[in-house]
């Protein structure tokens, strides 16, 4: 091989070698950027149609006739009711195997259970000052709290269905570290005059809510109300796709390609760092450490394969005292 192949031969090495880099320098470049866009906030701007409008829930969808509804009564005293003093008021709380008669707040050490018991003791006295203290603050941004009249509630059952931990946080990233709990609730309402629960008249029978609580050091609020046939499953949030992941998986092609371009096996680690760090994405390990673990696989031994396979591929040369 004379000089001139041999200058072309290098020339066209150092090319690879700066289009490998850059395709890399730019992907790291993108994967970075495209972290530090908050998607869901750019998905909720889109989607939302008023964004000072107040979410409408479930209790304030009316789907019973209001004539059929009692006048409503602020300074009643419920207590002088004979007939629904005499009802069952207490809470029975199950979690699915085994159901407890709560009468006083101390009947339970479980957080959750009282939570119940103090959510309850401030719906039926209509102490509609302290009822949004019971929820997130993101369910109060997103939901308007009318005062309501002191609610003759009896029959009541909490029965848990489900529950996840939150390793990663909620859908938003928010949340991370909580515990997540669905529960159904249930009850009858004596007299019902819609300023609580304006979906059903109360005495004829219940229409059980699904409620969503975030647990965290005995720190309890509900941040969903819904109806039974709205629930789901909880949330599998141990596994959650980012954008990262996608990120990687392009990665990943383009290094696939450029191997089959240029045949190099020095781009075979790179291959295989990228889709350890889009499992990793999966399990979220932050991006920096997801670049950190790309550039202690890849870039090490990539270099080491390339310098590797310039020795085999640039023998030395023969000289005239050499044995042919």
């Amino acid at each position: 091989m004379d000089r001139e192949q041999k200058d072309n031969k290098n020339a066209s090495n150092k090319k690879k070698v700066l289009i490998f880099f850059g395709v890399l320098i730019a992907a790291l470049i993108l994967l970075l950027l495209l972290d530090r866009i908050d998607f869901d906030s750019i998905s909720d701007r889109i989607t939302e149609k008023d964004s000072d409008a107040p979410e409408k829930t479930e209790s304030q969808v009316v789907t019973v006739d209001p004539f059929f509804l009692a006048e409503p009564n602020y300074n009643e005293d419920i207590t002088a009711d004979a007939d629904y003093m005499k009802m069952n008021r207490n809470l029975h709380f199950s979690t699915g195997e085994e159901s407890i008669e709560i009468i006083n707040r101390s009947d339970s050490g479980d957080p959750v259970c009282q939570f119940f018991y103090d959510y309850f003791a401030t719906v039926i006295p209509g102490n509609y000052k302290d009822y949004p203290s019971f929820f997130t603050e993101d369910y109060q941004k997103k939901n308007k709290f009318e005062p309501f009249t002191p609610q003759k509630l009896y029959d009541i059952t909490v029965t848990h269905k489900s529950s996840a931990y939150l390793e990663n946080g909620d859908a938003s990233g928010k949340y991370k570290g909580y515990s997540v709990y669905y529960f159904e609730v249930a009850y009858y309402i004596k007299d019902n005059n819609g300023t609580f629960r304006d979906d059903f008249y109360g005495d004829d029978g219940t229409l059980p809510l699904i409620f969503e609580l975030l647990v965290k050091n005995d720190v309890v609020k509900i941040s969903s109300v819904k109806r039974y046939n709205y629930v789901t499953s909880a949330p599998k949030s141990d596994v959650k796709v980012s954008v990262s992941f996608f990120v990687w998986l392009v990665i990943f092609v383009v290094f696939v390609l450029l191997l089959i371009i240029f045949r190099r096996k020095a781009l075979i680690p790179a291959i295989a760092a990228s889709l350890i760090c889009a499992a990793l994405s999966l399990f979220g390990t932050g991006v920096l450490w997801q670049l950190l673990v790309f550039s202690a696989l890849a870039i090490p031994a990539g270099l080491i394969i390339f310098k590797k396979n310039k020795k085999i591929s640039n023998p030395p040369a023969k000289t005239e005292g050499d044995k042919t």
